[in-house]
């Protein structure tokens, strides 16, 4: 009996990751769309040389995080109808392969906050050593992205630290 109330609880935390990357996808997407709206404010009213060398570097984050999560949500739905169903077949296999899924995501997690740590320090630099406001601008647009992929792990980490621990 435990152990399938063990069951039950790791299917419910593996349910909630996913929600989890519902959420943080909306997050994002409506961040992404934010940052297109600006760019095209930046692109038809800006009149200084830093505004307009903003324009592109935002346009082009903007529309990846908007293709991205838009992509990320086509596969995460097909994955939450196949999710139910590969549980009830066979949960043990399924534990299993939510645990690899979960060590995998562990992984990225560790190496995108040190790619954000890597933006920041690198932004830091330009800014103290370059006069160019396109490569300013590129680092700015850069650590949008990387304060988003910290935000990500933010919102993952809790229900994946429960699945690749069971």
């Amino acid at each position: 009996m435990n152990n399938i109330i063990r069951r039950m609880d790791f299917y419910q935390h593996t349910e909630n990751w996913f929600k989890g990357e519902i959420f943080e996808g909306m997050m994002i997407l409506v961040f992404g769309i934010i940052i297109l709206f600006l760019s095209a404010i930046l692109w038809k009213y800006s009149i200084t040389p830093n505004g307009k060398s903003l324009v592109i570097p935002l346009f082009v984050v903007g529309l990846f995080f908007v293709i991205g999560i838009s992509v990320g949500f086509i596969s995460n739905n097909k994955r939450m109808e196949k999710f139910e169903k590969r549980y009830s077949e066979n949960s043990l296999q399924f534990i299993e392969q939510e645990k690899i899924r979960g060590e995998y995501f562990q992984k990225m997690d560790t190496q995108s906050t040190l790619f954000s740590g890597l933006i920041f320090l690198t932004t830091i630099l330009v800014f103290l050593y370059s006069d160019s406001k396109l490569f300013q601008s590129i680092m700015i647009s850069l650590m949008l992205v990387g304060t988003s992929l910290i935000v990500i792990d933010f919102f993952q980490k809790k229900d994946l630290r429960y699945i690749i621990r069971k």
